[in-house]
């Protein structure tokens, strides 16, 4: 396993633990934030660690690769001299130094794979990063909203609480009974009643007597 690939399981495990112990989202996204901040530092270091390396690589692989030549060129000096002899130890040099710088080869391309590997993790970190950080915004709104509502909603259940519903029922019957007992203490105006009725009488005895004398003519 690459040591990108270990970032990438420590990251991981480390996030699953603060989702198991964090209660506030809040306080989980800063740490997923910062997890997330320190793994890509330790990325970065590694991959420039990995690029020094490439770049000896691939500084040995040219020196090889010139061995190589030189070799071909004191071969043709030789056989330019007649000196078959000393061809062939130059040849024989030449085979020996194109397999040291194959491997070389080979452990170069290994070295450009894993900065390329590298490259693509701390991209991918960085973006990830990005958008944590334009979702906490968003996701901290939410929270926020939601604890709203959840305390709105205990105020309102503890409004429909039956016993508190039956205290203001109690309340309001206090209330009337003592608007009741207001109203009857409240001194009426003295009644005319007798004196309209005498007044009505009077009126009835004149019209009743109007009759008679309309009936005796």
């Amino acid at each position: 396993m690459g040591i990108f690939s270990r970032f990438k399981d420590i990251i991981t495990s480390n996030i699953n633990s603060m989702l198991d112990d964090a209660e506030d989202p809040e306080k989980l996204i800063r740490l997923m934030l910062r997890e997330m901040e320190e793994t890509l530092v330790e990325l970065k270091s590694g991959c420039a660690a990995t690029m020094a390396e490439a770049d000896k690589a691939a500084k040995v692989e040219r020196e090889a690769e010139e061995e190589v030549r030189q070799w071909e060129r004191r071969a043709e000096l030789a056989l330019r001299a007649d000196r078959e002899d000393m061809a062939r130890e130059a040849l024989a040099e030449k085979i020996q130094a194109q397999e040291k710088a194959a491997q070389l080869t080979r452990n170069r391309e290994e070295y450009d794979h894993m900065v390329d590997k590298c490259r693509e993790d701390i991209q991918i970190l960085e973006e990830r990063i990005v958008n944590t950080r334009e979702r906490q915004r968003l996701l901290i709104e939410r929270h926020n909203q939601a604890r709203m509502r959840h305390q709105a909603h205990q105020t309102i259940s503890s409004a429909d609480n039956s016993d508190v519903m039956r205290r203001f029922a109690d309340l309001e019957q206090r209330i009337n009974r003592m608007e009741n007992e207001a109203e009857l203490s409240t001194p009426r105006p003295t009644s005319h009643s007798a004196f309209r009725d005498m007044e009505r009488d009077a009126a009835i005895d004149e019209e009743l007597a109007a009759l008679r004398r309309r009936m005796e003519k």
